[in-house]
């Protein structure tokens, strides 16, 4: 009797636990949040590697690409200059232009 009494406390707290993640767990909608504060803009020249990350698609490594590239060629002109940069493309340029000035 008391094995059965364990199991089917052990399966209703299964089932509890089940339906309250479910119940818990909401998919969140990335597109909703800015990646910054509006007004928000980094000047590419004079910017630091965790500045850099704080934007949109700019990780760790593109952000110390990026100060790679203004250290070796100097200060960026446009958006030409930092599509230069090793991967930064059409896509990431896009994501950021808001967010950068020159």
């Amino acid at each position: 009797m008391r094995y059965w009494t364990i199991l089917l406390a052990v399966f209703v707290l299964v089932i509890w636990v089940s339906a309250m993640s479910k119940r818990l767990a909401r998919p969140i909608d990335l597109k909703r949040f800015d990646p910054a504060p509006t007004g928000y803009r980094v000047n590419l020249n004079q910017t630091d590697v965790d500045t850099l990350t704080l934007l949109l698609s700019i990780g760790p490594q593109l952000a110390h690409r990026i100060m790679a590239y203004r250290y070796r060629h100097g200060p960026f002109a446009g958006e030409i200059d930092v599509q230069s940069v090793a991967g930064v493309g059409p896509v990431t340029l896009q994501r950021i232009r808001p967010f950068v000035t020159y």
